[in-house]
């Protein structure tokens, strides 16, 4: 691909993103924005939904952008004959505008004889496992310096370290002559799938972490993979990808001094057969939640078991137990019978990993995803019933939002629905 196309095409794309977040957003009548907005605008989008269904919708977009301009990046380095990572920072948030610049100004490859493109033979097994443990050796090189050394978990971990895995085990498996597309593809998915057993092998990362990134992480891994054979097809660099990794520390840094937790809300109600006061004192004291478990909780997210309000009045402190550890909170807000607003004051982990190890070493589990805030409002019905209305704000720490933020959503979800169940079986028990 040539400069010109490239360049039309790279700017559309990227630029498409912003264009769908100012009509959307604003349509909403909201157009103050941070300079983030320039950089990520569809977390813009994501960030105030309510719906999940909404969020996984710019998720996919998002993800179908990230991996047309990728294809458009790889397809310009191998036409101008350089190392594929620059290309790689046009899956990278922040860096994309700086491989569209970089790649629409380097010349075409000039030469009096094309290069020669491999042929086509079958799978040789020993070059395919040095790709797959290739795979392997670098997802736990590039976990541990994104999470460990710099904290961060984002695209870098869960888009670009799956898809430079991909591209160099595509690499690898065809650097000698090309096998076909699905024996490459799935060649990827099985270094990307070894790479997340050896995370938790070495302890790095729980079960249902990995499972939770799978559908985000396996498709890059794929796309890298296609993307490495595509170019080898056309005659592209000989030289190994190993390169492209070079650009991780420097993604990570980036993220690192640039990542803002992102807020958001979510909303509860349930009617009670209760009076307002019946149900005021259910929720100073929650007895014991040790029945029907969500499927969240059994995947190992922080669950409520009891809580109790030490005290009366603005200033009081609730004590919440949890599966991972005891949250402390102030009373912010008190009107009895019909409000009671309550700020977190520490955090405790949001998830309990599943892993052969007592001790994971997976910095994620705690501050990356906390509860900040939980108001609940009684409002009085006709015949003496109670509608209750739970209102929690959250921060989230890990990217890309428009993939997380529905799973967190959910999570919550889970967890305030059976609370609030509990709170109508005892105060309508209490009513009898």
């Amino acid at each position: 691909m040539s400069r010109l196309p490239f360049g039309i095409l790279f700017a559309a794309l990227f630029l498409s993103q912003h264009a769908v977040t100012l009509f959307v957003v604003d349509i909403r009548g909201r157009a103050e924005r941070d300079f983030l907005f320039a950089l990520a605008p569809i977390r813009e989008l994501v960030t105030q939904s309510h719906s999940p269904e909404f969020a996984v919708l710019w998720m996919a977009y998002t993800l179908a952008v990230t991996a047309g301009l990728a294809f458009l990046a790889f397809r310009r380095a191998a036409d101008a004959g350089i190392d594929g990572w620059i290309a790689s920072m046009a899956i990278v948030p922040g860096l994309q505008v700086f491989a569209w610049i970089i790649l629409s100004f380097v010349p075409s490859r000039q030469s009096d004889t094309p290069p020669e493109a491999p042929h086509s033979g079958l799978l040789n097994w020993a070059v395919a496992t040095q790709g797959v443990i290739a795979g392997i050796a670098l997802t736990i090189v590039a976990v541990a310096l994104g999470a460990l050394a710099f904290g961060t978990y984002g695209w870098g971990v869960f888009v670009c370290t799956p898809f430079l895995v991909g591209l160099v085990t595509g690499y690898i498996a065809n650097r000698h002559h090309l096998i076909n597309s699905r024996e490459t593809f799935l060649l990827a998915m099985g270094a990307c799938a070894l790479g997340g057993v050896a995370l938790v092998l070495a302890a790095l990362e729980g079960a249902v972490c990995l499972v939770m990134a799978a559908p985000i992480a396996l498709p890059f891994a794929g796309l890298g993979a296609l993307l490495a054979r595509s170019v080898m097809g056309i005659g592209g660099r000989r030289s190994p990808p190993v390169m492209c990794f070079a650009v991780l520390p420097l993604l990570f840094f980036v993220e690192q001094q640039t990542a803002s937790l992102a807020a958001f809300g979510t909303r509860e109600e349930i009617e009670i057969d209760a009076s307002p006061e019946t149900v005021w004192s259910t929720l100073l004291r929650m007895d014991r939640l040790d029945k029907d478990r969500t499927l969240a909780s059994r995947l190992g997210v922080a669950y409520p078991i009891s809580g109790e309000v030490i005290g009366e009045g603005v200033g009081a402190t609730r004590k919440g137990v949890f599966s991972t550890g005891i949250a402390y909170e102030r009373v912010t807000e008190w009107q009895p019978g019909r409000k009671l607003t309550l700020a977190v004051l520490n955090d405790i982990p949001a998830l309990r990993e599943l892993s052969p190890y007592r001790h994971v070493h997976a910095p994620h589990v705690t501050g990356y995803f906390r509860m900040t805030q939980t108001t609940f409002e009684l409002v009085p019905l006709v015949g003496g019933r109670t509608r209750l209305v739970e209102r929690t704000n959250h921060e989230l720490y890990l990217e890309p939002l428009s993939y997380w933020i529905p799973i967190a959503r959910w999570a919550i979800h889970q967890n305030n629905s059976r609370v609030m169940r509990r709170i109508r079986d005892v105060a309508e028990a209490a009513a009898l």
